[in-house]
C-alpha cells in the first residue's frame, strides 16, 4: 500500500519506477491535494515529449495465481489523458491485462466509453482479476464517485494470452502540459 505519506514532499516516490523526458514533465511527491492524509503523487504532462506515453510511473511484480485486487485514487485536471494497465512481460511480446483509458473526462474501457468522470475530484478506482484459475481472462472494475453510487463493470472480456502480472503502470498521454494526481496505490493477492 502507497500512500506517499513517508515520501518528502519535492521528490520523486520511492516505491515506483518512473520514465520521464525531462523537458517539464516530471512525477513528484505533493502536499497540494491528497485523498487521504496529506501527500499524493502529482504526474505533469509537457508538450514535445520525445514519447506520448511520458512521463509514466510503474511497478514491478510477480503474480502468477489468485485473485489480484488492485486500488487506488485519481484526480483528473483539464485536459488529463491517463492510460493504466497491467502487463505481462514474461513473454516476448508484452500481452495487457486490464486497461482503463481517460480522454477528455470520460472513462474508456475496450475502446469504449463507459463513465463520465468529475474534474478536480478524487475517485477511487478498484480493479480485480484472476490469475491462473479457470477464471482467468475476464475482469472486474469499481468506480468510486463522491456522492454517486458506486458503479461496478463485472465480467469484462479480458486477454487469454494475459497469464502472469509482471507489471501496472499509469502513463500520462497528452501531448500539453496537464496534471493528474495519485494516491492510496495497493495490490494484495489472495490464494486461489
Amino acid at each position: 500500500h502507497f500512500d506517499f505519506e513517508r515520501d518528502p514532499v519535492g521528490q520523486p516516490p520511492r516505491e515506483f519506477e518512473l520514465s520521464l523526458d525531462g523537458k517539464g514533465d516530471s512525477i513528484l511527491v505533493t502536499d497540494e491535494t491528497a485523498a487521504t492524509g496529506r501527500h499524493s503523487l502529482k504526474i505533469t504532462d509537457a508538450p514535445g515529449l520525445k514519447y506520448i506515453w511520458q512521463p509514466h510511473l510503474f511497478l514491478k511484480m510477480d503474480y502468477r495465481r489468485g485473485r489480484i485486487q488492485n486500488n487506488f485514487a485519481l484526480r483528473l485536471e483539464a485536459g488529463a489523458k491517463v492510460n493504466f494497465e497491467w502487463r505481462d512481460w514474461s513473454q516476448s511480446e508484452y500481452q495487457t491485462g486490464p486497461q482503463i483509458t481517460v480522454l477528455e473526462g470520460k472513462l474508456k474501457i475496450g475502446g469504449k466509453e463507459v463513465l463520465e468522470l468529475p474534474q478536480s475530484q478524487w475517485v477511487r478506482f478498484e480493479v480485480s482479476a484472476s490469475l491462473g484459475t479457470a477464471e482467468a481472462g475476464s475482469w472486474s472494475l469499481k468506480v468510486i464517485i463522491p456522492g454517486q453510487a458506486p458503479r461496478e463493470f463485472k465480467d469484462l472480456p479480458g486477454n487469454a494470452k494475459f497469464k502472469t502480472l509482471t507489471w501496472m503502470g499509469f502513463s500520462s498521454d497528452a501531448d500539453e502540459k496537464t496534471v493528474f494526481y495519485l494516491d492510496d496505490f495497493s495490490v494484495e493477492a489472495a490464494q486461489p
